[in-house]
C-alpha cells in the first residue's frame, strides 16, 4: 500500500481528535471521507497522533524510506580503478606469488 499523503495524515489527525480519540470512529470517518475500503490501522493512528503531538508535524522524519542505490557509472569506474591499483600494488609487494609453477 502506498504511504499516506500529507492531506490524508492531517485528516486522520482531525478525525481522531473529533471522535474523542476513538480509533474505530476515526477509521469509519476516514473510509467515508476518502471513499475507500481501507482505513489506517489502530497502530498507525496512534503512532501518527503521537508523532503529531510530539513534533507538531505529520511529515515523515528525515532518513526514512528506501535507501538510494549509489551504483552509478562514476562510482563503478572509481571502484574499478582502485581495484586495478590494488592488484598492481600486490604484484609489486609479493612477486613470489607471480612465479609460474
Amino acid at each position: 500500500m502506498e504511504p499516506y499523503s500529507t492531506k490524508q495524515r492531517l485528516k486522520i489527525i482531525e478525525f481522531f481528535n473529533s471522535c474523542q480519540r476513538s480509533t474505530i470512529m476515526s477509521q469509519r470517518k476516514y473510509r467515508q471521507y476518502f471513499n475507500s475500503r481501507l482505513a489506517p490501522t489502530d497502530f498507525l493512528l496512534r503512532s501518527l497522533v503521537g508523532r503529531f503531538e510530539e513534533l507538531s508535524s505529520v511529515v515523515d522524519r528525515p532518513g526514512r524510506g528506501a535507501h538510494r542505490n549509489i551504483r552509478i557509472e562514476d562510482n563503478v569506474e572509481t571502484v574499478r580503478q582502485i581495484s586495478s591499483r590494488m592488484r598492481m600494488e600486490r604484484r609489486k609487494r609479493f612477486p613470489e606469488l607471480l612465479t609460474e609453477q
